[in-house]
């Protein structure tokens, strides 16, 4: 004996004759369309040509991508940049990179020592805060900057100074020199 199959929950519809599907009314007659050849012929061609100009111009671009991989994994993407920034208002791109700035500043990101740094703020107070953040925050010296870099001297005082605070300990008992004072420390004295 056949096993009955699931239907889940619906009605299972039988080969009775009588219940064949209703025909859809309404009629299906095309009309003539009011086009001459001429245009037809014309607009087919051009538009063929077009296609084949897309493919082209698209085979071109994909080398071209390919090329600069090759070259660099970023060069690919710095291409793009400058090709968008090119169209752009230079008023445009400069405010959206000093939003860019600010928001790798406060987010302390790596990133900010080229862009926020450089375009937009002092970088030896920035690499001396940076380094004073991370000193007090209780991070390992992890200095970004050049190694003997007037940044990386400033990053590292600030680390210095920041793991004195943490400490509670006063500069002079941190082996911070008397040269990596700031201004207001040594009026203080």
């Amino acid at each position: 004996m056949a096993k009955p199959r699931k239907t889940n929950g619906r009605k299972r519809k039988t080969k009775d004759r009588g219940d064949e599907a209703e025909m859809r009314k309404g009629s299906l007659e095309l009309q003539p369309v009011e086009l001459k050849s001429d245009d037809f012929a014309l607009h087919l061609r051009s538009t063929k040509a077009a296609v084949e100009r897309m493919k082209s111009a698209k085979n071109l671009y994909d080398g071209c991508c390919k090329s600069a991989k090759k070259v660099s994994p970023q060069l690919l993407e710095a291409v793009k940049l400058a090709i968008k920034f090119e169209g752009k208002d230079m008023q445009e791109v400069k405010s959206a990179l000093e939003v860019l700035g600010f928001v790798l500043k406060e987010t302390d990101h790596p990133l900010q020592l080229t862009i926020h740094d450089t375009l937009l703020g002092d970088v030896n107070e920035a690499a001396y805060a940076r380094g004073e953040k991370s000193g007090a925050a209780g991070m390992a010296m992890a200095n970004p900057y050049p190694d003997g870099s007037d940044l990386a001297e400033q990053y590292a005082t600030g680390w210095r100074n920041g793991q004195a605070k943490l400490l509670n300990l006063p500069l002079e008992e941190s082996g911070i020199g008397h040269n990596s004072q700031t201004a207001e420390q040594q009026a203080a004295e």
